[in-house]
């Protein structure tokens, strides 16, 4: 089977995203520990990946001399399942410790319900130490080296802490830690493959620097190189090394340029000066020609920015003539209005007037009709008295009179 390429990850967890796992109400699906019991008699110091070196203190209750070192993989229900089903199929010819995995899993206490733990032991005897190189042991199955030195500041790095590898530069670059010789090395490390070859320039000879990956490293640019002649005469002995993350400043104050010209130019300084002036120039050109073309942008949208204000001043002032005529001709139809309702009113006045003096005069006729009834009956009376006798004709004239004289009172 073919397992994918491995990457590292970027950044170890803050403070506060680990105080979350310290939480009792949070279920941790696998959870590991190692417990050391140190038999010898001494302390004994052990040395992580991350470059941390702790000291063990020894238990003399323990009467052994050896140190027993007891790891614990706690797994839920679920891991559980699965570390049985992968367990299956391991064999003879795999390591010890899955064997002895495999075997805690298979029995019936492992199966029942709930989380089970599984435990490897390890047992490093004083004979063993004694006799390692430097009186150390790297535990592969761990990750740690275990070592007699009791004082942690003096014991060996980890092999793949960041101290380590500078220690395993140094062997490789062959300087005589001892001797007043000049060396360097530098290691580019790119495990992301993010950047490519460098370019240094020393004593105006060019240097080709590849990048390579190595997932016990973390990315960045290593330096191993002898110590300065002052620090040489201030009695220093050995070899300095310096860890710079990956950046363009990184190269930049490195002086690991991206070609070979660059590198090249850097050896001869009056040359790259030239190039770097000609580089600021054109620069400042471009500036230039950038602000020009943004203040003539600017002056147009200024211009713009005019038209549209002079544009809507003069449809303000339409509007504004606009309303005004309106109010003017509603102030007209009003006084018009007003003009045809006094006109109204008077003609209604009048013609009451009119009415009332109507009703006046018809008032003065009912009045006198009896009295013009009266006469009119007594004028007919007298005239047939007199019909017969010779002043009948006398007595017609006088009631014509007599009736003319009372409608001459109405008229």
């Amino acid at each position: 089977m073919q397992y994918p390429e491995l990457t590292q990850h970027p950044h170890f967890m803050e403070p506060y995203e680990v105080n979350l796992l310290s939480r009792s109400n949070i279920n941790v699906p696998v959870k590991t520990t190692i417990e050391y019991l140190n038999g010898l008699g001494r302390p004994v110091t052990l040395s992580y990946r991350n470059g941390l070196r702790l000291s063990v203190k020894p238990d003399h209750s323990l009467g052994k001399r050896a140190i027993e070192i007891r790891s614990v993989v706690t797994l839920d229900d679920a891991g559980k399942v699965a570390a049985i089903s992968l367990l299956r199929n391991v064999d003879e010819s795999d390591t010890k410790e899955l064997q002895a995995m495999r075997d805690q899993l298979n029995t019936g206490h492992a199966r029942k319900h709930g989380p089970v733990s599984v435990s490897s032991y390890f047992r490093i005897t004083e004979e063993e130490l004694l006799k390692a190189p430097g009186k150390s042991i790297y535990i592969p199955d761990l990750d740690i080296v275990l070592s007699l030195e009791e004082e942690p500041i003096f014991a060996p790095h980890h092999p793949y802490s960041q101290g380590g590898r500078f220690q395993e530069l140094a062997k490789l670059t062959s300087i005589d830690l001892n001797a007043p010789n000049f060396g360097m090395c530098i290691e580019f490390i790119d495990n992301k493959g993010i950047y490519g070859s460098k370019y240094y320039n020393h004593c105006k000879s060019v240097y080709l620097i590849d990048p390579k990956k190595d997932l016990t490293k973390k990315d960045g640019i290593y330096v191993h190189i002898s110590l300065k002649s002052d620090e040489l005469k201030a009695g220093k002995r050995g070899t300095t090394y310096t860890y710079y993350e990956l950046s363009d400043e990184t190269f930049k104050s490195l002086l690991l340029f991206s070609t070979h010209e660059d590198a090249l130019n850097n050896g001869d300084i009056e040359t790259n000066q030239k190039k770097e002036l000609a580089e600021l120039e054109h620069q400042i050109n471009l500036s230039r020609l950038d602000l020009t073309a943004r203040k003539a942008e600017i002056d147009r949208e200024m211009a713009e920015l005019d038209r549209l204000k002079d544009k809507r001043a003069a449809e303000a002032k339409e509007r504004e003539a606009e309303l005004e005529r309106r109010s003017k001709e509603l102030d007209d139809a009003r006084a018009r209005f007003e003009h045809q309702q006094a006109l109204e009113k008077t003609r209604v006045k009048d013609h009451y007037e009119a009415l009332s003096i109507e009703r006046k005069d018809s008032s003065e006729v009912l009045k006198w009709l009896p009295i013009a009834i009266a006469g009119i009956g007594a004028a007919i009376v007298a005239a047939k008295a007199l019909f017969f006798s010779g002043t009948a004709k006398l007595m017609v004239s006088c009631v014509t009179s007599v009736i003319g004289g009372f409608f001459s009172l109405f008229s």
